[in-house]
């Protein structure tokens, strides 16, 4: 964990395509359950995905990876495609409930506490006064905003 401005751009500009993804989501499916939000997410997006597979030549490296018949690879696997699964449906269910923001807020405050357990569990970590920076803007700006709503 080092400072890396490119990195931090990037981290900012898919944050706010997130957010703007999520009011889109939230304006357009007012009548939809989490499940009905979470499949045509996944339909809409699986063309691309299927693009940028055949782009990027994944499809040859898994069917040739060296584990994909290991049973303990295959639980693996199939543990991390429901714990995405329940991700995914927590999101759709946050926004439905949820305005985007607090939905964008919550996810921050995710990050933010899985950079702190892994500072804690990895020790290999350098720190440097902008990762601690970053980390209290991001940290004073959710409990600004989560204040402000609570008085609203």
């Amino acid at each position: 964990m080092t400072f890396n401005a490119l990195g931090y751009s990037l981290v900012l500009t898919s944050c706010f395509f997130q957010a703007t993804y999520l009011v889109y989501v939230k304006k357009t499916a007012r009548d939809l359950s989490t499940y009905d939000m979470l499949y045509y997410n996944s339909a809409l997006s699986l063309p691309f995905i299927t693009v940028l597979m055949l782009i990027f030549g994944e499809v040859p490296y898994v069917m040739t990876y060296p584990q994909i018949h290991d049973p303990m690879f295959q639980l693996y696997f199939i543990l991390s495609v429901f714990i995405g699964f329940l991700l995914n449906f927590c999101i759709f269910f946050c926004t439905s409930v949820n305005s985007a923001l607090t939905t964008s807020v919550t996810g921050q405050i995710k990050n933010i506490a899985s950079t702190v357990i892994g500072a804690i569990i990895f020790k290999d970590i350098v720190i440097h006064p902008y990762n601690i920076i970053g980390l209290a803007i991001n940290m004073i700006g959710s409990i600004w905003y989560s204040a402000l709503k609570l008085g609203s």
